[in-house]
């Protein structure tokens, strides 16, 4: 017998093993499902005999109720035609017409054929009669005929399961006599498959030994050819310094050039300031905002270079020294809020107030980074909003602050297949944005190296046509606070207003926090009203022109959130522009990001210093001012 046949037996084996496995699962379960039908039809002979009994009594008693003598009927129609079935056949019943009983259970049957004839008898005469209650030895006769029916019934159904066990049992022993007949012609079969395998395995054996002196004779060539690929190594490595060498010139040659254009174009941009403030004429003054505009972009796009050039030399050092993170934040904000404001667009600041203020780090590569995103967003939203948020996200067990930021916009978004080409240098999500918004293409791949180098990842989460949104993380030592802090924090109460801010509204229910809000505020010589709740806010913001609301968020009747949307429902521009600024003794997440929703600028947190009112203040002065 070779492999091949040995092979195919077994297959056989395994396959007749299964067919006939699933065969006797199929016959015993098809066998139990027949014995469970006998024995609930059987079963159930019990119950109809005692409905008879039950409802002739009730019959006797109430000859006219129709109700009862239906429920007779009803009843002596099932008994007799189960019992027909359990002798015969029902398909009706799930009973197959072909069955017959075992000798046992039919000599039961006919041991009790007198009884059930004697019962369903006097049934029969029961209800013929024309007045069941002239008629009550039928119902003797019922009753004594149910008692005999009874126990003779449950034999039957004893009996039937009796015979079922038995089935179940013959069934079992001959699985085990045809599994144990399997199992056996498995083993040979195996043993007759392993043979030759062994017998295979010598020989490759015998051919291994052979190839590994061949394996023993290619190592020594190889030991010779090793020295030849040395040589080869080292050539190569001459070219790559070569190369690199090459690679720095070329860096060298961008940052000369880009640092060469930046020294006249930084005259070019301070001398048409001059020009600016000489009051020139309107055309001259429309020339001079297109040189502005232009020698801007230019000088973005040589800056954007001179970092590339710096970043390919590997030249770019991130610097690690106190700062302020909220002075850094704010100038930022203040010096894009007047591009945002151009283009019609809302931009907000959301800053947590546990962030510590002084950390150590570059405050001049985070600027870079965020003004980047920020000029982008600004890009490439025609209209919306521009969020920027930043958060505390717990601190390292080295004591360190790990801070997430993170740019929102509403503008045109970008496909999902480019979110990898926007971060790769002279790349842009395609042609047409090329065409329509200019650029070079380096600002996010300059983005992505910065943010790389002080240690964190920048992610995008963008579907085109519904904006986009960019975050990452950084992971800060705490800085210590100047010695001057305090010294400035007094200077804030000594300023004698701030330009573009007279009135302002302070909505507020606490009588406290309206004494120490406006007691601040007199410092800085600004006209004051009062709101103790958002119905008063609205009446107020109607009948006068504020340059600022102070807005509480809970008090009573109507609260900040319901009284700001309702403000920004107004369609005058000016209760579109006009800043809320919230007040809050809460600085959850939650609270901040309800306020922004509802159309609120800007978020402080009680309680707050004279310093931090002031700078929200100024931040928004600005925006008055452009």
């Amino acid at each position: 017998m070779n492999y091949r046949t040995t092979l195919y037996l077994f297959l056989g084996t395994l396959v007749l093993g299964i067919f006939i496995s699933q065969f006797v699962t199929y016959q015993s379960v098809q066998n139990s499902l027949a014995d469970s039908r006998i024995i609930n039809v059987a079963g159930s002979q019990r119950m109809y005999s005692q409905k008879i009994a039950k409802t002739a009594l009730l019959l006797i008693e109430d000859p006219e109720n129709t109700s009862i003598r239906g429920d007779l009927e009803t009843a002596l129609e099932k008994l007799e035609a189960q019992h027909w079935a359990l002798q015969h056949g029902s398909p009706d019943l799930g009973l197959d017409e072909d069955r017959s009983n075992s000798g046992t259970t039919q000599s039961l049957f006919d041991s009790m054929q007198g009884s059930y004839l004697g019962l369903t008898s006097a049934a029969h005469d029961l209800l013929d009669a024309p007045d069941p209650s002239q008629v009550p030895q039928q119902l003797h006769t019922i009753i004594s005929n149910e008692q005999k029916f009874l126990p003779l019934m449950d034999t039957i159904v004893g009996n039937y399961e009796k015979e079922a066990q038995i089935r179940i049992e013959k069934l079992q022993e001959m699985g085990l006599l045809i599994a144990s007949f399997l199992i056996m012609l498995t083993v040979v079969c195996l043993f007759l498959l392993i043979q030759p395998l062994l017998q295979r395995f010598h020989h490759k054996n015998s051919k291994l030994s052979k190839v590994n002196e061949d394996l023993i004779r290619q190592k020594n060539q190889l030991v010779i050819e090793t020295g030849e690929i040395k040589e080869e190594i080292e050539y190569l490595t001459i070219a790559k310094q070569k190369a690199e060498e090459a690679t720095l010139a070329k860096s060298n040659f961008l940052s000369n050039m880009s640092h060469e254009i930046r020294t006249p174009m930084n005259a070019v941009i301070g001398m048409t300031h001059i020009l600016k403030e000489e009051n020139p004429r309107e055309d001259q003054r429309e020339h001079l905002d297109t040189i502005m505009f232009s020698a801007e972009n230019l000088l973005v796009i040589i800056n954007d270079i001179l970092d590339y050039s710096k970043m390919e030399a590997g030249r770019m050092v991130i610097e690690r020294t106190n700062f302020d993170i909220r002075e850094v934040i704010n100038n930022i904000y203040k010096t894009l809020s007047p591009k945002a404001k151009d283009k019609q667009l809302l931009f907000q600041l959301d800053m947590e107030e546990d962030i510590p203020r002084y950390l150590i780090g570059d405050p001049t590569r985070l600027t870079q980074v965020l003004i980047n995103l920020i000029n982008n967003a600004i890009k490439f939203t025609e209209e919306g909003k521009i969020t920027l948020t930043i958060r505390l996200h717990g601190k390292t067990k080295k004591g360190e602050a790990k801070v997430q930021f993170e740019v929102k916009d509403t503008g045109i978004g970008v496909p999902k297949e480019k979110h990898k080409a926007i971060f790769e240098s002279f790349s842009q999500a395609d042609e047409h944005t090329t065409r329509m918004f200019g650029g070079t293409g380096l600002g996010l791949a300059i983005t992505k190296r910065l943010v790389g180098l002080q240690g964190g990842v920048i992610k995008l989460q963008s579907e085109l046509g519904k904006g986009s949104i960019f975050s990452f993380f950084l992971t800060y030592p705490l800085g210590e606070a100047p010695q001057e802090t305090l010294v400035e924090t007094k200077n804030v109460l000594k300023e004698k207003g701030i330009e573009g801010v007279k009135r302002i509204l302070i909505v507020e229910d606490n009588v406290f926090n309206v004494k120490v809000v406006k007691r601040i505020l007199k410092f800085w010589d600004m006209e004051i009203d009062i709101a103790g709740d958002g119905y008063e806010a609205l009446e107020k913001v109607r009948e006068k022109d504020y340059n600022i609301v102070l807005m509480d968020l809970q008090m009573p009747r109507m609260d900040g959130y319901e009284a700001t949307a309702t403000i920004r429902s107004w369609e005058e521009n000016k209760y579109q522009s006009l800043p809320i600024i919230a007040l809050s003794a809460s600085a959850l997440a939650d609270f901040r990001q309800r306020a922004f929703d509802v159309g609120m600028n800007d978020f402080l947190t009680k309680p707050f210093k004279p310093k931090d009112l002031y700078q929200t203040i100024e931040r928004h002065a600005i925006q008055l001012r452009a």
